[in-house]
């Protein structure tokens, strides 16, 4: 079950490429990593406000894009 949910939300992402946090590599500082993050979170906002993402679907797309910046944030403080 929790592998089809994977599935189901990296295939959300597959469909809106635009909202995406890279993971971090050398070279990557914090201040790009809020920048990539806050961009992707503006137009999922906006998509959602315009009518082109459901409720459910803009949640999900949060909650996978919080979750991938924290990883990165602990994965760059590491």
């Amino acid at each position: 079950m929790e592998k089809s949910i994977s599935n189901y939300i990296n295939s959300l992402f597959e469909n809106y490429e635009d909202f995406y946090i890279p993971s971090p590599h050398r070279g990557y500082n914090l201040d790009e990593m809020d920048n990539d993050f806050f961009k992707s979170l503006s137009k999922i906002i906006e998509f959602r406000e315009s009518g082109n993402l459901s409720s459910q679907t803009s949640r999900r797309l949060i909650t996978h894009l919080m979750a991938d910046y924290i990883r990165n944030l602990v994965i760059e403080r590491l």
